[in-house]
């Protein structure tokens, strides 16, 4: 940051750095005043600043610089961009204009920044004592700008001068500080910093097994009551708690690429274990603080499964309706879609019906209207997720569940 003499000085670094350039054409200077006060018959190059503008990059950098009390929390600070125009000037017939313009414009390509040691001597100047610009953490950097004939002509007209050969230059960024003192901020009394050798939990599968003595399944339908298993890594960066809909659980046993926890309520809640798609998290929380307190570390990414309904259907019913018995219960709104398939050799039926949960209720009601009296193998859909047949120990049918239409 600098002191309102920042301007000054780099015009001034700015006029003493094209002075040493232009000393390789005989007599050449540089000064820095209005174009229409070049001295007659001079040579040289005059530096002078005809614009200034708000940089667009760091103009609002300091919106939040007062609290809601008015009190200071940080200087302001302005940021800007200084535009010049460098006017070479001499004798037309030895081409000294253009020779002067050629130093300059190698100079300016050359020595595109200003350095230090240029802005410490401009500083040295009386009128410059006490310009802090040599300890700005920006550099100031100087870029060629094109010029229009119709711009040229705008800015020669506001001089009110001939014309004399010409080139602009952009000088960025120049930042101006404040000189009230801000408020101190209040100390740190006690810090509390905890560091975990992680980048948070990944769940890359989940399987699901059916009883402890059961065989860990990829694909298979999951029920309540089962046992899940998600595996990955990241899962120790912190206390791992599994999350599904708005429940966090302890996992039943935990190592850094696997966990395992069982699917049921409690200790999840009812509206957490709907039949349809579920998705499971792994959040890590991290103890820290005084006192010490819970607070959630990482999260991994969501794994989806299809939590399947099962069905248990009475013997028998009388058409139109059908009373079905599902857990886990269905919650109103709800897609529960029957599918009867006849249990016969020759020429099976089979029908689809449709309905939406009017009620969060375990027995539900289908209309089967048009279902020929007969018995039916039962599949039930609840948004999407099939309950499952039953099956022997050679992988066959065994005939349930179904039910008998009348």
């Amino acid at each position: 940051m600098s002191n309102y003499l920042a301007v000054a000085t780099v015009t001034e670094a700015l006029r003493m750095t094209l002075e040493d350039a232009v000393k390789i054409v005989g007599g050449a200077i540089a000064t820095s005043v209005r174009p229409d006060q070049i001295a007659s018959g001079a040579t040289g190059v005059n530096v002078y600043l005809y614009q200034i503008v708000p940089n667009a990059a760091l103009r609002n950098n300091d919106l939040a610089s007062r609290d809601a009390d008015g009190k200071l929390v940080q200087r302001p600070k302005a940021a800007i961009d200084l535009h010049y125009l460098l006017t070479v000037h001499g004798d037309e017939k030895t081409f000294e204009p253009q020779r002067v313009m050629g130093a300059v414009i190698r100079s300016m390509h050359d020595t595109a920044v200003l350095t230090k040691k240029s802005i410490r001597d401009a500083a040295a100047l009386g009128a410059l004592t006490g310009s802090d610009l040599v300890d700005a953490p920006e550099r100031i950097k100087f870029t060629p700008l094109p010029l229009s004939v119709e711009e040229l002509s705008k800015l020669w007209t506001v001089f009110q001068a001939k014309f004399a050969l010409s080139v602009a230059y952009s000088a960025s960024v120049v930042i101006i500080e404040g000189s009230d003192s801000p408020r101190s901020s209040l100390p740190v009394q006690l810090s509390n910093l905890v560091v975990l050798p992680s980048m948070g939990p990944v769940i890359d599968k989940l399987k699901s097994q059916a009883t402890p003595v059961s065989p860990i399944v990829d694909v298979q339908p999951i029920h309540l009551n089962y046992i899940v298993h998600l595996y990955g890594h990241g899962f120790r960066s912190g206390t791992a708690k599994v999350r599904i809909g708005k429940t966090l659980v302890d996992p039943t046993s935990l190592t850094d690429d696997h966990i395992t926890f069982d699917l049921k309520f409690p200790p999840f809640l009812e509206d957490d274990l709907r039949a349809g798609l579920r998705a499971a998290q792994v959040i890590t929380q991290i103890t820290f603080g005084s006192p010490a307190d819970p607070h959630v570390g990482f999260e991994s990414n969501a794994m989806p499964f299809m939590l399947a309904p099962r069905h248990t259907a009475a013997p028998a019913f009388a058409a139109p309706n059908v009373t079905l018995q599902l857990e886990p219960k269905v919650n109103k709104g709800q897609r529960i879609v029957l599918l009867l398939n006849e249990n016969v050799l020759v020429n099976p039926k089979a029908y689809t019906f449709s309905t939406i949960a009017t009620a969060d209720s375990a027995t539900q009601q289908i209309d089967v209207t048009g279902a020929l009296p007969g018995t039916y193998i039962v599949r039930v859909q609840v948004d999407g997720a099939e309950s499952p047949l039953d099956v022997g120990l050679d992988g066959r049918y065994t005939g349930t569940p179904n039910v008998v239409v009348t």
